[in-house]
């Protein structure tokens, strides 16, 4: 069977699991039916780890499974401990993963952990999802194996032993009186297995003195008792709501030149000229493949494809010799305004046959990509790298360096870092915010603001509840739909009659597709000019709330409104420092006190702000213009992770 425990375990091609914030866990054994899911599995949970574990650790891995976890304790603990417990015969690729991962510090237990001593006839799941495996196995309570080690601490045990967690617990009752470890056990359907339930464990916690947990990746429970607050007679349950940055687990290395032909072969009607690929569908058509043209790539692979999906969506990836199946994982690249950067990773690149873009597009129509660039590379695991402003414990940048990381940091020109989980308590909203998207596969220098940002504006003016409402830069009226959609505000929106342009006079801004629209826009047409302005806001029924005022920002009648006349500003025109000084100021004068000013394209995100010459260009007017502007404001955030600059005036 594919999912019987290889024979030489160590021998399967590696795959990595992500660490949110550290190096990715090198898993050389493992069950191949879960390969798609060790990659991104439990991120809030291995998050949580990576910041909590201390050196010194000591730690009890309870269901170590193939060493996920153990892995990871092993090496943010090295002075420290593991003891891993793994009763079946899972514990062979548990084994195999540590002697490759160099863990020394990991003691592997082949003995089930339960609320009794002794040997008994038990049905365990090696797999989740297969059927349980009944045989007689050893079992221990956590008190006894401490008792007979003599551990004299243990700072956390985890628990992830499908349908055993409460058992583990009551056998565990006088460890968690005596040491108080940090308890993160999993708590989900599998405990029917056992005639138990959720309500029933966390009932077991309460009755053991414990008022509050941190819920990680929905189902695993982050327990202690000192330093909990008071809960009554209940458990009280905070979730997780920080979003994952999830940075590549590979890079680019080596380049393979002459890798893939420079020609495709067409398939299903699909026509290739200047570069564009052209699809009529239908979903999932095969349209061009580009044969592997020099053999002998071993090892992993990157390839890496820049490219504009003009309309439709288009899906990428690697195909066996026989084209009849993928190696590695498929991206799909939807409509988008600009070019779009796709990298497919293979472990192993002796098995690519042809790279395929294939028409994906939902409702099965055509899908139209312009190829740019199409490269590939021998891959290496890719080291972490954070920027000081994307980590979890900075909460505040220096101005001045965002622009030049040599200038002298001055006092009272910082900005606070907000993240978006927090904005909630930070303003005194009723109710926290929630993220409609949880995990980032990619760096802010590819955010969009119409598929990473919605959920932070519908919050914004939901809460904020403006009665009038101004903005600066209309384009298709994406903005102003969001903002009347989530309040009842009056609103006034500014946009240049023809839009913006470059030095040559073509359009700064294409009109888009969003993900779900089927109507293509005509290529080259500008987004922002003539009869598309504020379109969307026209479609979606808010032309009687709207007032739209065709002319440069900087010419907006001031005096006409008053100091004051608007709840909220948004700031989102032109970019260069010069309008945006003259936009800011306008925005400062007109908002109310107590009112808010959001500003877009603003990111000191070293990386994002490299790829954004909008981006620079608000970031110059603040460094200019912060000493003039700051007085004027209450509080001052960029919200993270985020495009947005919030303030409050004063």
């Amino acid at each position: 069977m594919a999912d019987d425990i290889p024979l030489k375990p160590g021998t399967q091609t590696r795959i990595h699991s992500l660490v949110p914030g550290g190096a990715p866990l090198e898993l050389c054994a493992y069950y191949p039916r879960f390969a798609d899911y060790y990659p991104e599995a439990e991120l809030q949970t291995k998050r949580w780890f990576q910041r909590h574990v201390a050196p010194d650790w000591v730690i009890a891995d309870v269901g170590a499974n193939v060493g996920l976890y153990a892995m990871l304790f092993a090496r943010l603990a090295p002075q420290g401990h593991v003891h891993a417990f793994e009763p079946t015969e899972t514990a062979r690729l548990l084994r195999a993963n540590l002697a490759a991962a160099g863990a020394a510090n990991v003691s592997v237990h082949d003995v089930a952990l339960g609320a009794a001593d002794g040997a008994r006839d038990e049905a365990i799941y090696r797999i989740w999802g297969a059927a349980p495996e009944t045989r007689t196995y050893p079992f221990s309570t956590l008190d006894s194996f401490v008792r007979r080690n003599g551990l004299d601490r243990l700072d956390c045990v985890k628990i992830d032993v499908d349908g055993f967690d409460l058992e583990v617990l009551k056998g565990a009752r006088e460890t968690l009186a005596r040491f108080d470890p940090w308890l993160v056990v999993e708590l989900n359907h599998a405990l029917a297995t056992r005639g138990q339930s959720v309500g029933e464990a966390l009932l077991w916690l309460r009755a053991e003195g414990y008022t509050e947990a941190l819920v990680l990746d929905q189902e695993n429970f982050v327990l202690k008792r000192a330093g909990a607050a008071p809960a009554g007679e209940g458990v009280a349950l905070r979730f997780d709501r920080e979003p994952v940055m999830l940075a590549a687990a590979h890079a680019a290395a080596e380049p393979l030149p002459g890798f893939l032909a420079e020609q495709p072969v067409l398939h299903n009607g699909a026509t290739w000229q200047d570069e564009v690929v052209v699809s009529p569908g239908p979903r999932w058509a095969y349209a061009a493949a580009w044969p592997v043209a020099a053999q002998g790539a071993a090892g992993p692979v990157m390839i890496e494809a820049e490219l504009q999906v003009e309309a439709g969506a288009v899906g990428l990836g690697a195909l066996t010799p026989d084209q009849s199946g993928y190696v590695g994982k498929e991206i799909a690249v939807s409509a988008a305004a600009g070019p779009q950067l796709a990298r497919i990773f293979v472990p192993d690149g002796s098995a690519i046959g042809h790279f395929m873009l294939r028409n994906v597009t939902e409702d099965g129509g055509t899908a139209r990509a312009r190829l740019i660039g199409l490269r590939a590379a021998a891959a290496r695991p890719a080291a972490p790298v954070v920027s000081a402003v994307l980590r979890h414990d900075v909460r505040a940048f220096a101005l001045d360096q965002v622009l030049d990381p040599a200038a002298p940091e001055r006092d009272g020109r910082s900005i606070p870092i907000l993240p978006v989980q927090d904005i909630g308590s930070a303003l005194g909203f009723p109710v926290p915010y929630i993220p409609e998207r949880m995990v980032y596969r990619y760096g802010l220098e590819e955010f969009r603001t119409e598929i990473d940002e919605p959920g932070l504006y519908r919050y914004l003016y939901r809460w904020l509840r403006p009665k009038r409402h101004l903005e600066f830069g209309t384009w298709e009226g994406f903005g102003t739909v969001l903002c009347a959609e989530s309040c009842e505000a009056e609103i006034w929106t500014v946009n240049l009659p023809e839009g913006e342009r470059d030095a040559a006079g073509a359009p700064l801004y294409a009109a888009q597709r969003l993900p779900g629209e089927t109507a293509a826009p005509q290529a080259g047409a500008a987004g922002d000019a003539g009869e598309r302005i504020g379109w969307r806001y026209r479609a979606a029924g808010f032309a009687g709330r709207v007032h739209q005022l065709l002319m440069d920002s900087r010419d907006i009648p001031v005096a006409q409104f008053g100091p004051g006349f608007f709840d909220t500003v948004l700031v989102d025109g032109g970019h260069t420092p010069e309008v945006v000084a003259v936009d800011t100021d306008n925005a400062l004068h007109l908002v109310r006190p107590g009112g808010a000013v959001i500003w877009h394209d603003f990111c000191p995100d070293p990386t994002a702000l490299a790829a954004s010459e909008a981006g620079r260009g608000v970031m110059r007017a603040w460094v200019e213009h912060h000493d003039r502007w700051r007085p004027k404001l209450r509080a001052l955030y960029w919200l993270r992770p985020s495009w947005l600059l919030l303030g409050i005036r004063d």
